[in-house]
């Protein structure tokens, strides 16, 4: 009788599979059908996260001031991707990711993160080492870091079991590089009271750079998230203190719909929630420092938590405080902690201090996003602009320590201060004026700088 027998042979592309499926009659070997199948491959989380980082960086709006380009997302969306192959990611949710739809909600939270090695007040060695607690979770992360530098390969070495960014960035491309002048940041480094121990002005660029870091995350949203935190790489001083390996280390809900001062207990999907409202940002109250303070801290810097609305909203504020301290008041401002300190006494409607119990207790925060520590209310002890006629619950005004240096009202600030959109900023010494010679020192775009 007659036997046949079938011949198959495959062409491939990045993006599809050709099978040709040839059969023929083995007596007279003849050829008795030809079908042709063309399967296209299903498209990896990695393709998926780059291809819909390139459609929102095309719908990028204008970069709010202080940044004058989009560098910062492109370093983001021309990223190294690390982590995507060598974890079952899809393990806890029913969502195919080989859809043709938008990358699922795979993820509640982003973290971003950087570090650059130069001088400052902690060694790269002590880096190196604190650096391990936070790489080892297993939140999604964006991580700034110098191109063509060992830090590259540690992170790629650390962040294998997670999916994460590593966005180069050369630091003098960073935002605070190029945007102020050498002269503003050496006039910054001479008025600084702690020059001697931060001994260069290269941690005041990062430092004022971490809103800029999160506000391009957000924008391009890799992930798909809609929470968001900024975490200093090194906050993990101790590693007993971090989430075990391979573990997130966000655990509660700041992201929730419902979050209020008051959250509804009967609310299944409220559970692990805790009551900040979405419009505001999580932050440490860590220290009291009265007003007159000449290095005012009441906010830590080493972390931040919120939805990517509240970071947005806090972006403004925190760049408006910026500009008014640097441009009218010639005030210190290379500690971002300082900066937000007075952004939140100021604009009470963009940020939830959290008090843990006592003061500088700098590390608290992550206890509470990891859902170890209780959060019930906003700080009580934390000075708003509102509060500032004796009948607040800060405690310096509680006990009388009412003779201070107060900044402007909250409502004039918001009708005086317009930023320099588009424009670089110096330090220089210019004349008064038309009608007067004498000369002052300004802080005043580049342009209007008169020599």
């Amino acid at each position: 009788g007659l036997r046949s027998s079938s011949t198959i042979t495959s062409t491939s592309t990045s993006d599809t599979v050709t099978q040709s499926v040839i059969a023929t009659d083995s007596a007279t070997a003849t050829t008795t059908d030809t079908v042709t199948i063309t399967v296209t491959k299903p498209e990896s989380l990695e393709e998926r996260v780059r291809r819909q980082m390139k459609a929102n960086f095309k719908s990028l709006p204008s970069p709010p001031w202080p940044q004058l380009d989009h560098s910062t997302a492109q370093a983001i969306a021309n990223g190294i991707l690390v982590g995507f192959n060598t974890t079952d990611i899809n393990s806890n949710t029913d969502i195919d990711i080989n859809t043709d739809t938008d990358i699922p909600t795979m993820f509640n939270n982003t973290i971003v993160t950087a570090y650059y090695a130069f001088e400052s007040k902690h060694s790269v060695k002590e880096y190196t080492n604190w650096m391990k607690g936070l790489l080892q979770t297993s939140d999604p992360m964006i991580v700034f870091l110098q191109p063509n530098t060992p830090w590259v390969d540690i992170i790629k070495q650390h962040r294998k079991h997670a999916p994460t960014i590593i966005a180069t960035l050369e630091f003098e491309k960073l935002v605070m590089s190029t945007t102020f002048t050498k002269e503003f940041w050496d006039w910054q480094h001479q008025i600084d009271t702690e020059r001697l121990v931060h001994k260069s002005s290269g941690v005041y660029k990062i430092w004022n750079e971490k809103l800029i870091f999160l506000y391009n995350a957000i924008l391009l949203n890799p992930f798909q998230t809609t929470g968001y935190a900024w975490m200093d790489i090194g906050y993990f001083r101790q590693i007993r203190d971090a989430p075990e390996p391979q573990t997130p280390l966000i655990k509660v809900n700041y992201t929730h719909p419902n979050n209020s001062m008051n959250p509804t207990t009967n609310d299944k999907s409220h559970k692990n929630s805790i009551p900040v409202p979405q419009n505001k940002v999580l932050l440490l109250h860590v220290r009291n420092d009265p007003l007159d303070s000449i290095a005012r801290v009441n906010i830590a810097g080493n972390a931040f938590y919120g939805t990517s609305q509240a970071f947005l909203n806090l972006y403004t504020k925190y760049y408006h405080t910026f500009w008014d301290w640097i441009h009218n008041h010639h005030k210190f401002i290379g500690s971002d902690q300082f900066v937000i300190t007075e952004t939140c006494r100021r604009h009470k409607e963009v940020c939830y201090p959290y008090f843990a119990g006592r003061f500088r207790s700098w590390f608290a925060l992550s206890a509470v996003v990891m859902g170890k520590k209780p959060i019930t209310e906003i700080s009580p002890h934390y000075l708003f602009k509102d509060d500032e006629n004796g009948n607040g619950k800060n405690d310096n005004v509680k006990n009388g320590n009412v003779n201070v240096e107060i900044p402007p009202n909250t409502s004039q600030l918001d009708v005086d201060v317009q930023v320099p959109q588009g424009q670089r900023i110096t330090y220089c010494t210019t004349t008064g004026g038309s009608d007067s010679d004498k000369e002052i020192d300004v802080v005043v775009p580049v342009e209007e700088c008169k020599q």
